[in-house]
């Protein structure tokens, strides 16, 4: 497909469609703080150390919500048990665009994203996903989306074929179906304020009503926790990448002792900018 593109609009794409859109930051949309905003939570947009709210992407969509498309997000990086947990390796992945050929490609398959989109809107298309990849990526989403037990808002997938189960699984926690019309059908855990809806397109969405404070305190100790992993990853390359190129830069007299993984974060945490996100 590289070389030949065009444009879809909402109504045109099909699941599996490899699209390039410019996605905003999960911490810039309201799943992120269970309905609320980032404004009301944080008290502005989560913004990168660029200022940046969002990043042009390669996503792989999977269905509509009205005007609002669902899908998942392409990466190249890998490399953490987190990610083995939350990605899926394309078996082919030869019509998304790379800068290197041997690239390898991974879906985020932790959580379905949502973006709207007007119907008119000439959506940049790259290719389609093979078969064997999107029944992959729905089993595994699938499997994830049964095992959600969580604070925080979540979006998922449920083919037909699994809604007995799906549902069994409801009921065993407590849920009730509570509504159902030609559209969607919706469980509620009214003690502790937690619906689940799940669409006719199998599309489903875990929220539980939280009050801002609540939200604000589960934000902060997420992003901590992240930040935290972050800057492991980063260190653990960068002493990776000390001791691959310590043998080329160095002469045997010039070897010095390798970096520890505190050396290296310690390291980072002097150097690391302040971020440009508001504070809470």
């Amino acid at each position: 497909m590289n070389g030949h593109h065009r444009t879809k609009t909402l109504k045109e794409l099909q699941p599996g469609d490899i699209i390039r859109v410019q996605v905003l930051f999960a911490e810039n949309t309201r799943d992120y703080y269970n309905g609320y905003t980032p404004e009301e939570i944080r008290g502005g947009k989560y913004t990168d150390r660029f200022g940046q709210s969002g990043k042009n992407r390669m996503v792989i969509f999977l269905g509509r919500d009205g005007k609002s498309m669902c899908f998942l997000p392409l990466t190249t990086k890998n490399g953490s048990l987190y990610d083995l947990a939350h990605q899926y390796e394309l078996k082919d992945n030869s019509m998304t665009e790379k800068a290197s050929p041997g690239k390898r490609s991974f879906v985020e398959i932790g959580n379905i994203r949502m973006l709207k989109v007007s119907y008119q809107t000439d959506l940049y298309y790259v290719g389609h996903t093979t078969q064997e990849d999107m029944e992959n990526i729905y089993h595994r989403v699938s499997n994830l989306t049964l095992q959600y037990n969580g604070n925080r808002d979540q979006r998922g997938y449920v083919p037909d074929s699994m809604v007995p189960v799906f549902e069994q699984e409801l009921y065993n926690t407590g849920y009730q179906k509570s509504q159902e019309t030609p559209y969607k059908t919706t469980y509620t855990k009214e003690e502790q304020k937690q619906t689940v809806t799940r669409t006719k397109t199998g599309m489903v969405h875990y929220h539980k009503e939280l009050s801002r404070e609540e939200v604000r305190s589960q934000v902060i100790h997420r992003e901590q926790h992240r930040d935290y992993r972050t800057r492991i990853r980063r260190a653990e390359r960068r002493a990776q990448a000390w001791k691959e190129n310590a043998q080329t830069k160095l002469k045997p007299s010039e070897h010095r002792p390798e970096p520890t993984l505190t050396e290296s974060l310690q390291e980072l945490e002097q150097k690391e900018e302040v971020s440009n996100a508001a504070s809470y």
